[in-house]
């Protein structure tokens, strides 16, 4: 029972992590692309990367 505990422990720090290095890893794109094509085509690649990583647990 307590190892599952820690699996829902780390499942929910995952969720917690994820967004925020997905909003930081935004931030520095917005600063270093010029192109607001290339900006929005690897912001939604960040985005589906972290939708990714979120749901991969479940």
């Amino acid at each position: 029972m307590r190892k599952r505990r820690l699996s829902e422990t780390k499942q929910r720090k995952l969720r917690e992590v994820v967004p925020s290095l997905g909003g930081l890893a935004m931030l520095g794109v917005s600063f270093l692309v010029s192109s607001w094509v290339w900006m929005s085509l690897a912001c939604l690649a960040m985005m589906a990367g972290g939708w990714q990583l979120m749901h991969q647990s479940d």
